[in-house]
């Protein structure tokens, strides 16, 4: 019997302001995925440096851009989990990248069986502006960042919240 594997479709959020200086590297690491079921989403501040310049090179290989002022970072966020349709949502910061080409695709091979997880979550690596291990005492630092499945983040629309995502209050792991 032939197992089909699950193909989850990853909502990509990058949130900018002003960032001309390290946005095009963030841009350029996930249209290089080989993983093709990605929704690409920019949330910009109404940037007035060379941002949405960038943005307008890459246009055709982002799904969606929205430039406006907004309330924050918070607020930038929410705008693109409004938008995403995406089974997950990865929020890949200005200047941030993904560690391979591969990356999102080695994340979907990690998932055993037909069912969806509600969490996928993977190292990072924090490093300098050349892209190095800065030196530290304990050698890299290295963190756990999640991928939220969209459906158990975001409020079903019948449920009266002022807030389309629900955070937990503590820093308890999600299970």
């Amino acid at each position: 019997m032939h197992s089909v594997h699950p193909t989850p479709k990853f909502s990509v959020i990058t949130v900018t302001y002003n960032a001309e200086k390290v946005l095009e590297d963030t841009i350029q690491s996930v249209i290089a995925q080989t993983y093709h079921h990605v929704e690409y989403i920019i949330v910009d501040g109404a940037s007035k440096d060379g941002t949405l310049s960038i943005i307008d090179r890459y246009r055709p290989r982002i799904h969606t851009v929205v430039s406006e002022p907004d309330k924050g970072l918070y607020d930038a966020m929410n705008k693109g989990i409004a938008l995403a349709s995406g089974d997950y949502l990865c929020f890949l910061n200005a200047g941030d990248c993904f560690h391979e080409d591969d990356t999102l695709q080695q994340m979907v091979h990690t998932i055993n069986g037909n069912e969806l997880p509600d969490v996928l979550y993977g190292e990072t690596a924090i490093v300098d502006e050349k892209r190095h291990f800065p030196p530290y005492a304990g050698g890299a630092i290295r963190l756990e960042v999640p991928l939220f499945r969209r459906l158990r983040l975001v409020r079903p629309h019948h449920e009266e919240s002022p807030h389309i995502a629900q955070y937990a209050p503590d820093n308890h792991r999600l299970s």
